[in-house]
């Protein structure tokens, strides 16, 4: 099933194996809104899809605050568990396939898939695995009725397990070489919006008659046309070399 949902894992150098294999699968539940003692005394962080908004960017590695908490009723009381900080987790509805680690003891909503690793996984190993496979995830997401992958075929999903040692040296390699893209990303953005504040303040003044366009010099591209223009016009029509002949 993994490998129909991201083909590319058929060219692993290394032998792909189930995540529950190496990871304890989990995922989280909603305490009954109408019981109003499960929402009293709430101390237990609770990621929701409220807070994917964090994830979008894929900057976010470590999730560390929650727009909502439960509490340990509302937990004793329903299908919710409290993973342990360090846990790798997955939205898998609506807004599909964003991933971050826990940074804290935390629970989670239904929409969201968890693991936690064993001592053949580093989390940030697998961290990495899955943001490559989000793409297909949404793809797949996209194709059925209410927009989900479903737990069996999370149950299902693969990564390519290569010694622990060399999962956390691609680990690093990829947290610096993301962050380093990442930066370039904020530069390119900062640069597009200076010169989208340039492009307005020279309308603005041109409109308004703070700028004189006559005196102005015709741009570049106008004059090229012009010359241009100007060629086109005069061919077939003898030089002056050849009118002196």
């Amino acid at each position: 099933m993994s490998t129909q949902i991201a083909p590319w894992l058929a060219n692993s150098r290394w032998p792909t194996v189930p995540i529950r294999y190496v990871a304890r699968l989990g995922t989280g539940h909603t305490p009954s809104r109408q019981r109003p003692e499960y929402w009293e005394n709430c101390t237990v962080p609770w990621v929701t899809l409220a807070d994917v908004w964090q994830l979008r960017s894929g900057t976010v590695d470590v999730i560390r605050e929650t727009k909502e908490k439960i509490s340990a009723l509302g937990i004793a009381n329903s299908s919710a568990v409290k993973h342990p900080a360090g846990t790798v987790i997955l939205s898998r509805t609506a807004s599909v396939g964003f991933s971050a680690i826990l940074g804290m003891d935390a629970a989670t909503s239904q929409d969201f898939a968890t693991w936690t690793c064993g001592d053949q996984l580093d989390r940030r190993y697998l961290l990495h695995a899955l943001r490559a496979m989000a793409p297909d995830l949404r793809r797949v997401a996209a194709g059925s009725t209410h927009k989900t992958i479903y737990m069996p075929d999370i149950e299902q999903l693969r990564i390519p397990l290569p010694p622990l040692d060399e999962q956390r040296r691609i680990a690093t390699f990829l947290d610096v070489s993301t962050a380093s893209i990442g930066q370039l990303e904020n530069i390119r953005k900062r640069q597009t919006e200076l010169l989208q504040e340039r492009k307005q303040t020279l309308i603005t003044a041109a409109v308004t008659g703070q700028i004189d366009a006559t005196t102005l010099p015709e741009p570049m591209h106008l004059s090229s046309t012009r010359t241009q223009d100007r060629e086109t016009a005069l061919q077939g029509f003898p030089s002056s070399a050849e009118d002196d002949a």
